[in-house]
């Protein structure tokens, strides 16, 4: 097993984030045939907002990539970077925003 855990400040709170990936997952990949499987990763998200309130979230990953808990942190920070960019686009944009010239 792969452990890394980030601790990260900003809009308010506090979140601390512990990856957790495994190897042996030789059962998940005969049970349900899934191809190059190498790893699952498991996020255990605590967010403290400011006036008190705090939040707990796990969420976990299949991937092939070996278990490596801080490469597949990158990545999957990285993936939802890229996702949040996606919903700001598609929720603060009209498509008069994007037309270019569209034939009449």
């Amino acid at each position: 097993m792969s452990r890394h855990q980030t601790l990260e400040k900003s809009h308010g709170r506090i979140e601390t984030r512990t990856y957790s990936a495994v190897c042996a997952i030789g059962w998940l990949t005969q049970r349900h045939g899934f191809a190059d499987l190498k790893s699952i990763v498991m996020v255990e998200s605590i967010r403290e907002i400011i006036g008190g309130k705090t939040e707990q979230e796990t969420r976990y990953y299949i991937s092939s990539l070996a278990a490596d808990a801080a490469r597949q942190g990158d990545a999957i920070r990285s993936h939802w970077a890229v996702e949040s960019h996606h919903w700001v686009m598609d929720n603060l944009s009209t498509p008069e925003q994007f037309c270019i010239g569209w034939p009449e």
